[in-house]
């Protein structure tokens, strides 16, 4: 395989009860969660990656943040400019968990110096390579963001039927295209996510090359059937738990998936 993506969900967030809406509130990370993305550090401490790309919420970050923290030092850089760089072990210090509120770990996915929108030629349309991902640095890209589920977020399955009659069966009859006040579609995601895979490959160029991407079940989803030619309506059959991996060979004419939902800590496949 010359031409790989390592497809990352985050890890678990702290559980609801009932069942929330989760799109683009930007929950944390719970204590199972950062456990959860830690396995994957010496696993990926010296795995052969280009490139390192997450999704501008938090429980993405910190996914990635803790996932690379055995390749190097791990760098996060403050709102004011300054860099800060911890040792790996560091990364499972709970003072060091990513936290809007923490100046030198504060990642905001408006900085030019994070998320690179103005100056990253793949992402302004332009066609030159760009430099990749330092080896323990991910990127934000906030076309890796999930599911945006506009009127719906942080709603449980009864108060959307309480607020919006009809609308959740009306859902369940059109899952690829229905979309929630507001919100998007998983059309709508599918084809967002086609944009971000675009962006990713052309930033890291023609290859060879193997790219980690850490997003969301529905995103992830909507890519995994997008590339795979699997119908919208089916997306809830894909496996997708937290901080799961999957690993799509995107070689020749036809993406091949290599592995499906991968647990963490695993030796991806090269």
């Amino acid at each position: 395989m010359s031409r790989v993506l390592y497809l990352m969900r985050h890890g678990a967030t702290p559980v609801e009860t009932p069942r929330l809406f989760l799109g683009r509130t930007d929950a944390p990370l719970s204590d199972l969660g950062r456990a959860q993305a830690l396995r994957w550090r010496d696993a990926l401490a010296s795995f052969p990656l280009d490139a390192a790309w997450c999704s501008p919420l938090a429980r993405a970050r910190e996914t990635a943040l803790l996932a690379l923290s055995g390749r190097g030092m791990v760098r996060a850089r403050s709102t004011d400019g300054t860099e800060a760089a911890t040792r790996p072990q560091d990364a499972e210090h709970p003072k060091l968990a990513l936290d809007a509120k923490h100046p030198a770990l504060a990642l905001d996915a408006k900085h030019p110096a994070l998320a690179r929108q103005a100056e990253h030629p793949a992402l302004n349309g332009q066609t030159r390579t760009a430099p990749s991902a330092g080896p323990a640095e991910a990127l934000i890209l906030p076309e890796l963001a999930e599911i945006d589920l506009g009127a719906w977020e942080g709603l449980s399955v009864e108060e959307v039927r309480r607020q919006f009659p009809g609308q959740y069966e009306a859902r369940g009859r059109d899952l690829a295209g229905f979309r929630p006040p507001g919100g998007e579609s998983f059309q709508d995601v599918a084809r967002r996510a086609a944009r971000a895979l675009d962006a990713m490959a052309r930033a890291a160029g023609p290859g060879p090359w193997r790219i980690l991407a850490v997003a969301h079940a529905g995103f992830n989803r909507a890519l995994l059937c997008s590339l795979l030619g699997i119908p919208l309506e089916r997306l809830f059959c894909l496996g997708q738990d937290h901080a799961c991996l999957s690993v799509l060979s995107l070689d020749g004419e036809r993406p091949a998936l290599q592995a499906l939902n991968l647990p963490p800590g695993t030796n991806p496949p090269v």
